[in-house]
């Protein structure tokens, strides 16, 4: 088998099957013919409905939390049970608020709002997809940085730490769960 060979912006390159990667970042070309005489132009545009899907992913999940809250706040006033008042309700509450409206990093955007990510008059977010657009057009590595940061930096990190310290296993959550376990066993007993 002969190495497949092409010339990308006037460098040379070989690659051992047909298709390429690595001679343009991000990118994989398919060779489909040989014909050194003909030059083909390729344009590259950067499609960012991938992205907007994980972040529209993240402001439904983020907006079900929040009805979720509201949910156990009507039963409350309703005279049902409820979790509303719970202290490790209002904080979970407060730590997410905190981190859906921090700053992240030093790059050209620094908050989910300068990427298009905001809050309605409801309290819930929204996505402002022009607004993003033009952040992903003016420094798309920016916005992936605001977003994932580099390790677990970045909003998704931040977020994603957060809940794993209120979910885990003896984590935030299970810890009045035990309590409460542990006080209808002593109740049992009597």
């Amino acid at each position: 088998a002969i190495d497949a060979a092409l010339t990308v912006n006037n460098i040379a390159i070989t690659s051992a099957s047909n298709v390429v990667e690595g001679a343009i970042p991000g990118v994989a070309l398919t060779l489909h013919e040989k014909d050194a005489a003909t030059t083909v132009r390729i344009d590259v545009t950067r499609d960012t409905a991938a992205a907007q899907e994980k972040i529209t992913t993240f402001i439904n999940a983020y907006n079900a939390v929040l009805s979720f809250f509201d949910e156990q706040r009507t039963a409350k006033v309703a005279g049902k049970t409820s979790v509303s008042h719970d202290p490790l309700i209002r904080s979970l509450h407060t730590a997410l608020r905190t981190a859906v409206f921090d700053s992240y990093g030093s790059g050209t955007f620094t908050r989910l709002a300068e990427a298009g990510v905001s809050m309605a008059g409801s309290g819930r977010l929204e996505l402002d997809e022009e607004v993003f657009d033009d952040a992903v057009d003016t420094d798309p590595d920016a916005v992936q940085t605001l977003f994932a940061g580099t390790g677990d930096a970045g909003a998704f990190g931040t977020l994603h730490d957060l809940m794993v310290d209120y979910t885990q296993s003896g984590g935030l959550l299970a810890l009045p769960r035990d309590r409460m376990k542990e006080r209808v066993s002593a109740l049992t007993r009597q």
